[in-house]
């Protein structure tokens, strides 16, 4: 049963992505821009990290290095 749930889950994230993938790329590129960082050399740095959770770890760290850029630049 379990399983029958996961695989369900799994084809709903895999329409959803394929649905939604210009609005993805489109956060994803703002995101990146707005963290002042080239989007290419965004993406080629993430590719290259094999380790789940280091690629987590350089997500959480590109979010945050965005979000302190929009915080610095709305107090200008």
């Amino acid at each position: 049963m379990i399983i029958k749930t996961q695989e369900k889950l799994e084809k709903t994230k895999k329409r959803f992505i394929n649905k939604h993938t210009n609005e993805i790329i489109d956060m994803f590129t703002q995101i990146v821009e707005s963290a002042r960082l080239d989007t290419f050399d965004v993406l080629n740095d993430y590719i290259s990290i094999n380790n789940e959770n280091e690629r987590k770890k350089f997500v959480q760290e590109l979010v945050m290095n965005a979000a302190r850029n929009i915080d610095t630049n709305s107090q200008s």
